[in-house]
C-alpha cells in the first residue's frame, strides 16, 4: 500500500510533457494537398509545422514540384514529374526503379487502380500512365521521410502510402490532367503486405 502511494505521489509530480503541440495547417503543399495526410506522418508534439513549397506545388519546375514539411524534428518531401519516353528510356527506368524497390527489404509492392509503386516505412513512391497524343508519358510521385526513427512507427508506412496516393490523385487529375486519371480510386493505396 505504501508502494502504491508513493508510486501515485511520484507520477503527480512527474512534469507534465513540455513539447507544445504541433499544429498541422488544414492544407499543404500550396493547398493542394489536406494537412490530415502530413499529420498522419508527423510527430504529434515538438517543433512547430514549417512548410516550404515551389511554385505553389505546381510545373514548370526542373526535376518537378516539390514540397517540403517538417515538424517535431522529422520532415517530409514530397515531389511529382511527368516524364516523356522520347526514345531515351526514362519511362522504362523509373518504373522498373520502383518495381525494384517494392521487391526489397523492408519494402511492400503499392498499388492504386492503374498506378503502382512501392512502400517503405518512412517512404513511398508510385508511377501512373499519363501519355498524350504526341508522347508516352508517366506520371512520377515520390514521398520521401527523413528523421525517422529506424524503428517503424505503427500507422506511419499507410499515411506515407495515403500521402503518395492523394498526391498522385491530385497530379495526375488537378494539375497534369492525364486522361485515365479519372480512374484513380478515392480508396487509400494498397499495400500488398
Amino acid at each position: 500500500m505504501v508502494l502504491a502511494l508513493a508510486a501515485l505521489a511520484a507520477w503527480r509530480l512527474w512534469p507534465a510533457d513540455t513539447e507544445p503541440a504541433v499544429a498541422v495547417p488544414e492544407r499543404v503543399c500550396g493547398g493542394k494537398l489536406p494537412g490530415t495526410l502530413a499529420a498522419e506522418v508527423l510527430p504529434s508534439r515538438g517543433a512547430a509545422f514549417e512548410e516550404e513549397t515551389e511554385n505553389g506545388f505546381e510545373p514548370p519546375q526542373p526535376g518537378g514540384p516539390e514540397c517540403r514539411f517538417s515538424a517535431g524534428g522529422r520532415g517530409v518531401t514530397v515531389w511529382y514529374m511527368r516524364l516523356v519516353d522520347a526514345g531515351s528510356g526514362l519511362v522504362g527506368q523509373w518504373t522498373r526503379k520502383f518495381e525494384l524497390r517494392a521487391g526489397q527489404s523492408g519494402f511492400d509492392p503499392l498499388t492504386l487502380g492503374g498506378a503502382s509503386g512501392y512502400s517503405g516505412s518512412h517512404s513511398a513512391g508510385i508511377t501512373f500512365s499519363c501519355p498524350s497524343a504526341d508522347d508516352k508519358g508517366v506520371l512520377v510521385i515520390s514521398v520521401e521521410g527523413r528523421g525517422f526513427p529506424e524503428k517503424e512507427d505503427a500507422g506511419i508506412r499507410e499515411g506515407f502510402a495515403a500521402l503518395a496516393g492523394e498526391t498522385l490523385r491530385v497530379a495526375a487529375q488537378d494539375i497534369v490532367k492525364c486522361e485515365a486519371a479519372g480512374q484513380l480510386p478515392g480508396d487509400p493505396p494498397v499495400i500488398d503486405h
